[in-house]
């Protein structure tokens, strides 16, 4: 199958979900919802998704400087970030965004090895900062009595599937680091030292993605939090916080551009369990959706703005701020 045409079915089959959805749960009630929404808040909340990314721009800056030396100015991480995400949109599991920021990074890092790292490194450490704000969310649903095994289940099971792909993402790029470094040791010792040094560079930079990543999902699931305020401030609780942050599981799921349908549907059954309307769930994802299109106009923005990436100097003053 083509990209085009993988791409187009991944959106049919998100909407498709969707559209069970809706005929599924009452139309009437989700109408009401949507019509009686606040806007005011509504375009608080998508902005605040659609800005949200600036933290994992960021965080995609921080590990670029921290794994290969490469420093990348703040306004074009930023340019080049929303370019990504109105690519990734279109391709399985946001791959063509990750591409594209491989691609960006190759001629100015070296090789693609080198480029690929902050990319696998962020993916890695978001799913499993993902992950354990959703474990977090499930004890708390359990404890409380809010939902039962038949939900808390298949989420935990989403939730360690996720952490293992991330950590497959980083355990794959350092065995091929260490393939790589062992095959120049042979020939250039210099080179292999430059590999070591990278390696040793891993821990803390998978510290700071753990760290930037569970601001930027939290930051995410506080903006759908505004959405679903603004269709029903009395549903904003503890409980359907909790609920936000274990259906944001399903952007992870590879089948439908971030998560659409397994996300709305998730969230529907989780409101149903703590006694909330899913028409209510659905209504405030269906306006989070608003946001994907902004980021996407965003990213078109971006793509025709210039930017720099330079080449960190390797100094000893340079290499002192590194640490």
């Amino acid at each position: 199958m083509s990209p085009r045409a993988w791409s187009a079915l991944r959106w049919a089959i998100g909407a498709a979900v969707v559209a069970v959805l809706v005929v599924t749960l009452d139309p009437a009630q989700l109408a009401a919802s949507l019509s009686h929404a606040d806007l005011r808040v509504a375009v608080l909340g998508i902005a605040a998704l659609t800005a949200v990314h600036l933290i994992a721009a960021e965080t995609w800056r921080l590990l670029c400087r921290r794994l290969v030396d490469t420093r990348l100015d703040w306004t074009d991480a930023v340019r080049r970030y929303y370019v990504a995400q109105a690519l990734g949109g279109l391709t399985p599991a946001n791959l063509g965004g990750d591409l594209y920021r491989v691609q960006a990074m190759r001629s100015i890092s070296g090789s693609y090895a080198a480029a690929t790292a902050p990319v696998a490194v962020q993916r890695a450490t978001s799913y499993g900062a993902l992950s354990g704000l959703a474990v977090v969310a499930v004890v708390f649903l359990v404890i409380g009595r809010e939902i039962n095994a038949a939900l808390a289940i298949p989420a935990l099971v989403v939730a360690a599937l996720t952490l293992a792909s991330g950590a497959v993402l980083i355990g794959g790029w350092r065995w091929a680091r260490r393939g790589r470094a062992a095959l120049m040791r042979r020939f250039l010792s210099e080179a292999a030292a430059d590999l070591d040094h990278e390696r040793d560079r891993l821990p803390s930079a998978i510290l700071i993605g753990l760290g930037l990543g569970a601001l930027f999902h939290a930051a995410s699931i506080a903006a759908t939090a505004l959405l679903l305020a603004s269709v029903d401030g009395g549903a904003v609780t503890p409980a359907a916080i909790a609920a936000l942050a274990v259906a944001r599981l399903a952007i992870a799921i590879p089948i439908s551009p971030s998560g659409l349908g397994f996300q709305e549907g998730a969230l529907s059954a989780l409101f149903v369990g703590i006694g909330l309307s899913p028409a209510t769930a659905l209504a405030a994802l269906l306006l989070a959706r608003v946001s994907l299109l902004t980021t996407a106009i965003a990213g078109a923005v971006a793509l025709g703005a210039g930017g720099s990436i330079h080449r960190r100097a390797a100094s000893p003053s340079a290499e002192s701020v590194s640490r």
